[in-house]
This record gives C-alpha cells, structure tokens and sequence, in this order.
C-alpha cells in the first residue's frame, strides 16, 4: 500500500501488487491460498505479538484469547501457527522482516510538494510488522496534515483536531 498526500491537502491510497506470491521452495501461491500458506519461518517479534494482543477487545482476551497464553500458544490459539511455524497471516503481523517472504509487504507515503506529480516529493517507506508499518504511517501523515490544538477549560493536556478524520486514515491503512 502506498499513500500520497499533497499540500492541497488531498489524500491518495493504493493497494500494493496482486501478484501471486512464492514460498521457500519457490511454489507460487496465488493470493487467494494467503490464509492457508504454513510457512518455514518460526521467528517473531514479541512487541508486535504484545502490542497486538493488548489492542484486542475485553471480549476476546477474556473468552477466545487470554492473557495467560504464553505468545507461542496465542500464536496457535489464534490460527497464526502451527507448531512453531507462522502461516503467512502470522508473519505479516508479526514476523521483523515479512517483506522477505513477501516482499510487497511495506508501505509507502509520499508528500507531494504540489499537484502535479513531477513536483518534489519526500518519500518513506515503513517495513516490519504490519502494526510497525500502520503506526509509522500514521506518524507520517500526522506530522504533515493540518492540526488545531484545542484546550478544554479544566484540562491539563490539550486535543489537537485534525485535518482528516483520523479514525478514518487509520482504517483506510489497516
């Protein structure tokens, strides 16, 4: 997935390549396949795995996912591994380098300096686990949008009301 954002303040997203994807022992699996591709990678991140695990609902972490799983049995009680190896879902969420095994698994922001696209640009890519890649995106577009700092009478901290829904660019990247 890419985004663009451009100064006149317009929001561009694109899917990243469709293509049809190869294990480790160069077996093409068409995209349709994804859920069900049991990987040789047996590595993660434990701050994604915790990290992803601390945003799920009360509901599920208390009847479907519990805290007391270690992250290997989560990873298995959620249907991300078998065993100690990831199926691909498990490795794009929480794998440190899932663009190894799929390598359009990055995301790309781009701002755009003006409209037309020949105009300077800054440009980052985010890779990692998906949430890494997410937040980081998230930091990109937040530093650049427009923002008011509101202060509430009574409140120590300010809220700041952005541009754009930001609810609504967090799921548009998710």
């Amino acid at each position: 997935v890419w985004v663009a954002l451009n100064r006149s303040g317009q929001i561009e997203t694109h899917p990243g390549s469709r293509q049809a994807s190869q294990d480790d022992h160069g077996n093409t699996l068409a995209p349709t396949d994804f859920d069900g591709w049991l990987t040789n990678i047996t590595s993660f991140s434990p701050d994604a795995v915790r990290s992803f695990r601390e945003k799920l609902t009360p509901d599920i972490r208390d009847n479907l996912l519990p805290d007391d799983l270690d992250d290997s049995s989560f990873l298995i009680k959620a249907n991300l591994a078998s065993g100690r190896r990831l199926y691909a879902t498990g490795v794009l969420l929480f794998g440190e380098q899932p663009e190894a095994l799929l390598p359009h698994s990055y995301v790309q922001c781009f701002e755009i300096a003006d409209i037309t696209r020949s105009a300077p640009q800054t440009q980052k890519e985010f890779y990692g686990p998906l949430i890494r890649q997410i937040e980081g995106a998230m930091a990109f577009i937040e530093s650049r949008i427009d923002k008011v700092e509101i202060r509430e009478p009574g409140d120590l901290a300010a809220r700041f009301d952005f541009q754009y829904p930001m609810v609504c660019l967090r799921e548009m990247l998710a």
